[in-house]
């Protein structure tokens, strides 16, 4: 059990990581105006939710403590809403600021709760996590400010 605690530990940190990457990839091509690679991206992304769904069940087999599962609970919201706004409905809401606020605020909480994720898997995973989260805010901001999404 001990084993599988500790490479559950490891996935989650590797997931975080490649979670923050791919946002990262997806926010440049989203500033280069490179669709169809940041449609591919995307779904990527929502395929992560796959990985993140077995690790949410294997932690309630082991007693993981509330805040795991809220963590794992607001990437796997952010995923669904991500999914249905993006690839099912197809909408338009970046503009639409009663929209736009509540996803930005699960975006960054879900990505931040990852940080928490990552720690599990000890104290360098946690520290180049926080490098990548604040790498792909930094990213954000600027194609924020460049695209205006």
């Amino acid at each position: 059990m001990l084993e599988l605690r500790e490479d559950i530990n490891l996935l989650g940190s590797i997931i975080a990581n490649i979670n923050n990457l791919l946002m990262i990839s997806l926010f440049i091509t989203r500033i280069c105006s490179y669709h169809r690679i940041e449609q591919i991206i995307g779904m990527v992304f929502i395929a992560s939710i796959l990985p993140i769904m077995w690790i949410y069940f294997q932690a309630i087999k082991m007693n993981r403590p509330f805040i795991y599962f809220l963590q794992l609970g607001l990437i796997i919201c952010f995923i669904i809403v991500e999914l249905i706004l993006d690839y099912i409905l197809k909408l338009e809401f970046r503009q639409n600021r009663g929209i736009t606020i509540p996803y930005v605020a699960l975006f960054y909480a879900s990505f931040g709760g990852m940080i928490g994720i990552a720690s599990h898997g000890g104290k360098y995973w946690m520290i180049i996590t926080v490098i990548t989260f604040l790498i792909m805010v930094a990213v954000s901001l600027i194609m924020h400010f460049r695209t205006g999404t």
